[in-house]
């Protein structure tokens, strides 16, 4: 969640009438101090940024001296890097199905970590990154979590050591293995479910020859967009003591993204029309779904605080005292992100709105659908 001061700051710079919206405020402070904590907590962990969650190279820059490194899922993702002056070595290519040309620019680009989850896949390994550094991704139960990964990716338990000889036999250099708890994961369980599967496999390797040394935790280390989510003061206890528990003796590196970045950033919209349907007041924002806010498809919900700019400047009564619904500016009718919002009964067209922990895969996901252009950034 935001603090308070970070709040009064994103609202006082929202007031610039010289600044149009929609526009995004990034406060790279905030994550370099996610960034701090993670290592306060989880010091026997790895930090490796989780680049497609917010993909910005400002962000990129202000927190490469505290990241040990990075989780790309793409070339050019890894281009955007070394143009950085990011060394390839800091680079983990976690994405475990990728095209044959892709893995051979990789290679050539430097890259030697690599994350498989199939047969066809240490195949294409093999033949375009020879000798590569290769870690499998397995499936692990993620039904606890707010958008799971468990559908498309991970091998199953019954194959992971089939796929690590297979590794092994075509030249490749199998080091660990990697799951995904699945994103926003709130169940402090899935971290001991998870690293409980590793250690089978990892005693089922050792007794075939395969001597691993390390565990990727992946992404899922949620953030809290309300106080019912767990602090990450908790979810690193619930890391730690299933690491000790599981897996003691290996390296481990996690790649979170949201975790980092969520509460950096906020959207500043405005209110373009007020309409009443359904005998409910429906707001039209100058930004929508498919500018800003598609992840509400995939949570089903929509989980950022939003704050009248009006009313939190001026002072006046800041009562939640009407159910509104939220839409874009688009001509589709997805374009809606919520049907119950609470804000206050006097909003009028020009009001502009703060809509809060926007950092995490928001304007990444973004386009320019239907000619309205995605929030241009301005940073703290």
């Amino acid at each position: 969640m935001h603090t308070k001061k970070q709040l009064k700051t994103f609202f006082d710079l929202a007031t610039d009438d010289t600044l149009h919206t929609p526009f995004m405020l990034v406060d790279r402070e905030s994550i370099r101090s996610k960034c701090v904590e993670f290592k306060k907590h989880l010091s026997d962990t790895k930090l490796y940024y989780a680049m497609k969650c917010f993909n910005d190279e400002e962000v990129l820059k202000s927190v490469d001296d505290l990241v040990d490194g990075y989780d790309v899922a793409s070339v050019a993702e890894i281009k955007t890097l070394l143009s950085l002056g990011v060394a390839p070595e800091r680079m983990t290519y976690s994405n475990p199905v990728k095209s044959e040309q892709d893995i051979k620019t990789a290679f050539a680009l430097g890259i030697n970590n690599f994350a498989f989850q199939s047969p066809s896949e240490v195949k294409k390994l093999a033949s375009n990154a020879p000798g590569a550094t290769v870690y499998l991704r397995i499936h692990v139960s993620d039904a606890a979590s707010e958008i799971s990964f468990s559908s498309k990716f991970g091998a199953s338990q019954h194959d992971a050591v089939v796929l690590l000889l297979q590794a092994k036999q075509a030249g490749l250099n199998p080091v660990g293995i990697t799951f995904h708890v699945g994103s926003q994961a709130e169940d402090q369980k899935v971290w001991s479910k998870a690293l409980h599967v590793c250690n089978k496999v990892i005693k089922e390797c050792a007794a075939q020859g395969i001597e691993l040394t390390l565990v990727n935790l992946g992404g899922g280390i949620p953030t809290q967009y309300n106080k019912t989510d767990p602090e990450f003061t908790t979810v690193a206890k619930s890391i730690k003591e299933a690491v000790q528990e599981n897996t003691p003796s290996l390296s481990t590196l996690a790649e979170p993204g949201r975790y980092l970045v969520a509460d950096s950033s906020v959207v500043v919209v405005t209110i373009i029309g007020i309409e009443m349907r359904q005998g409910m007041p429906w707001l039209f924002l100058d930004t929508g779904t498919f500018q800003s806010f598609f992840e509400v498809f995939e949570f089903g919900y929509f989980p950022y605080p939003v704050y009248s700019l009006r009313h939190q400047v001026s002072g006046e009564s800041k009562g939640s005292d009407t159910e509104y619904a939220l839409t874009g500016p688009s001509c589709d009718s997805y374009d809606t992100m919520t049907k119950s919002i609470y804000l206050p009964s006097d909003l009028v067209e020009g009001d502009k709105l703060v809509i809060g922990m926007s950092g995490a895969y928001t304007v990444v996901y973004g386009s320019d659908f239907n000619g309205f252009s995605v929030p241009k950034r301005k940073y703290i």
